[in-house]
């Protein structure tokens, strides 16, 4: 469903993503993972026009979408839905946390309403305790199953992560460090350095 090939932007001479490659299929749930700053939303903001991008093509159901708008994104067959963090003054903090929980399935909601092949979630369990979580997740599966969409998240659950992806991309300094099914990426070293910090030698 999706092909993004040496995918790129810099802004004011600092690349923010380079040579971003990753194929998903058409119904495959994959993750984009990585530290704080590594480059992931500016990804989603590159593949639904936010930004146009610098280089790179993105193929959208086998189309090459250089030239469409968000707008025209969207038709095409991508939607997405955003981190919400926003609180009410006048509520409380379990009020604020509630209307948030509906929030985050709302947020799905508007999104698939538009038919998309694709629906990228930014972070789509923040703030959610392990049982909200669970519930998520099988949601996100149901979601998959029932409208026959692929998925790519961004998340820093990673029990989410690798209970729920078939193949995870790992984003560090705007570079995919790693890519492969969960087993792969927990047992990449590279990946653990850039999660951790490289380990003292003894």
């Amino acid at each position: 469903v999706l092909e993004c090939i040496d995918l790129g932007i810099t802004f004011g001479g600092l690349k923010a993503v380079d040579n971003f490659n990753v194929t998903i299929g058409r119904t495959e749930i994959t993750g984009l993972i990585g530290p704080n700053g590594a480059g992931k939303t500016t990804v989603f903001n590159l593949l639904t026009k936010v930004y146009q991008p610098t280089h790179g093509t993105i193929l959208l159901n086998g189309k090459d979408i250089h030239d469409l708008n968000t707008a025209q994104v969207n038709r095409a067959g991508i939607a997405r839905t955003f981190q919400n963090i926003r609180l009410f003054g006048e509520l409380s903090v379990e009020e604020n946390i509630t209307v948030a929980m509906d929030t985050q399935m709302l947020e799905i909601l508007r999104a698939l309403a538009t038919n998309p092949s694709l629906l990228l979630l930014d972070e789509p369990a923040a703030g959610m305790n392990p049982s909200e979580t669970a519930e998520l997740m099988e949601n996100i599966r149901s979601i998959r199953d029932t409208f026959k969409i692929a998925v790519l998240l961004i998340e820093h659950d990673m029990n989410l992560v690798m209970n729920i992806c078939e193949g995870i991309a790992v984003l560090n300094f705007g570079h995919v460090i790693a890519k492969g099914t969960p087993e792969d990426i927990q047992n990449n070293p590279e990946v653990i350095e850039a999660y951790l910090g490289k380990q003292k030698e003894a």
